[in-house]
């Protein structure tokens, strides 16, 4: 069986890590959290349900569409208390946070909680140990890319691969985030602004060339990519950030739905996790 996940790290445009370190002021009217409506709509227009990565305090924006999402087949997961990488704070502090946005997102959302994705992808053997230890079952952190900025890796050793992206320990998966083969290196080809800022039609060419050899797609996406929704000020930001803020986010949805499309034409299933997990158990 060849399978599919749609997915979106539901985040707020200021917890974007390139902001950081600069004094860009929160402003509700530009968090972009209320774009994930847009692909929601995609995702029902093809009858797909996606799983959404969900930072705890971007419900402050999204609530009540995540609720209705949640009430509608669409599985919600967890992307943090905040959008901390884990890097950043101490095990304790994360354990802490973890459990803390776990019970939000199922008190506040009405729906089990039993995924995890880090912020940045910053993921170790150790966050997993804690997550666990929290109840969740599954992660799709898994990146393995060093210019990702405050990403992090695991070892593998310890599972079972399932399918070319899926591994298994026990009763714990990992969905891990698809690369493919360019010159001597292999490149992040599973959404987020690879997909947006990459040549369209290098783009295309790497993502044909893994999905014809996979059996497993894991996409994502960030609410503040998918629309040409008016930016906030970006002033003291570097030229290149802003033209990363900016460009190609008005074809982010065109470019999307020829990913969806490429992949029922070649007889891809599309599941939330949750749902390949209650398969698989």
């Amino acid at each position: 069986m060849k399978t599919a996940f749609m997915t979106m790290d539901v985040e707020s445009l200021y917890d974007a890590q390139c902001l950081t370190s600069f004094d860009i002021k929160y402003d509700k009217r530009f968090s972009m959290e209320n774009n994930a409506s847009l692909y929601i709509d995609l995702l029902d227009k093809y009858n797909i349900k996606g799983t959404f990565f969900t930072v705890s305090t971007s419900l402050n924006v999204v609530e009540d569409l995540l609720k209705k999402a949640a009430k509608n087949g669409h599985e919600i997961a967890l992307h943090g208390l905040n959008h901390t990488s884990p890097f950043d704070i101490t095990l304790e502090e994360f354990k802490k946070n973890t459990i803390s946005a776990k019970k939000i997102l199922e008190e506040k959302l009405e729906t089990k909680v039993i995924g995890y994705r880090a912020p940045c992808f910053g993921i170790t053997e150790e966050v997993v140990k804690i997550i666990q230890e929290a109840g969740l079952k599954y992660d799709s952190s898994h990146l393995n890319y060093s210019r990702q900025m405050k990403s992090g890796k695991i070892s593998l050793t310890c599972f079972k691969r399932i399918s070319s992206a899926i591994y298994r320990n026990k009763d714990f998966f990992e969905f891990a985030l698809p690369k493919s083969h360019l010159l001597f290196s292999k490149v992040p080809i599973g959404g987020g602004s690879y997909i947006r800022l990459m040549d369209w039609g290098l783009y295309k060419k790497l993502f044909k060339n893994y999905v014809n050899t996979h059996d497993t797609f894991v996409f994502y996406a960030h609410p503040f990519e998918i629309a040409a929704t008016k930016l906030p000020s970006l002033k003291g930001l570097p030229i290149y950030l802003k033209m990363y803020f900016s460009f190609f986010r008005r074809s982010y949805l065109k470019r999307l739905e020829w990913v969806i499309n490429y992949l029922k034409d070649h007889d891809f299933e599309f599941l939330t996790m949750r749902e390949y997990i209650e398969k698989n158990k």
